[in-house]
């Protein structure tokens, strides 16, 4: 009954969750284990969230939303704001995935206002960044632009290399689209450079 096991657990089902699935559900489902025997609400809802992100990954979304469903459940009734928002921003992202831009939009928005509220940099950075994403498929290319741009803002060089490696790669993406290859380039080789200087292979 050890917390901190139960933890492990989760984490490491996360991890596994693209690359081995079957272990990833074992993992998963110790870490429900511990939780239901210790009557932590909010590791039931940590077990949900999880679930749910690894089905979105495996594209079974109607599967993932309602475990982001049950998890939002848990996370209303244990007060973990910042796991409820979290499972709001991981809804958004099924929306993204499946096209439905206005109710992905919507999630994000709510994600975005609780992340402005709590001042949490790395969640409002990648809002904003998965905000972009919709402008871009929308084709407001100078929208997506200048919210790309605000994302990386928000981002420490050092601590959050990799999210601005990516934010630049969107960045070089949209100039691509706006026919201004010189700033395209211009991007992707200082996404080129963190990377390599991370080995982000």
């Amino acid at each position: 009954d050890d917390p901190e096991m139960k933890v492990r657990f989760q984490k490491l089902a996360e991890e596994l969750g693209t690359s081995d699935t079957v272990l990833a559900f074992h993992n998963l489902e110790k870490g429900r284990e511990i939780a239901s025997q210790s009557d932590d609400i909010g590791g039931l809802g940590q077990y949900y969230m999880v679930m749910g992100k690894i089905k979105s990954r495996s594209g079974r979304y109607e599967e993932a939303m309602l475990h982001f469903d049950r998890g939002l459940t848990y996370f209303n009734e244990s007060g973990d704001l910042a796991s409820f928002y979290e499972t709001i921003k991981e809804m958004g992202n099924v929306h993204l995935f499946r096209s439905e831009f206005t109710q992905a939009m919507n999630h994000y928005q709510s994600a975005l206002d609780h992340y402005q509220r709590s001042n949490n940099p790395i969640g409002i950075s990648r809002c904003l960044n998965n905000m972009g994403i919709i402008h871009k498929n929308r084709g407001d290319y100078q929208d997506a632009l200048s919210v790309y741009q605000e994302s990386v803002s928000y981002l420490d060089s050092i601590r959050d290399a990799y999210d601005i490696s990516q934010g630049y790669i969107n960045i070089g993406n949209l100039f691509v689209y706006l026919g201004r290859y010189e700033r395209a380039l211009e991007f992707f080789t200082r996404a080129l450079d963190i990377a390599e200087q991370n080995d982000y292979q």
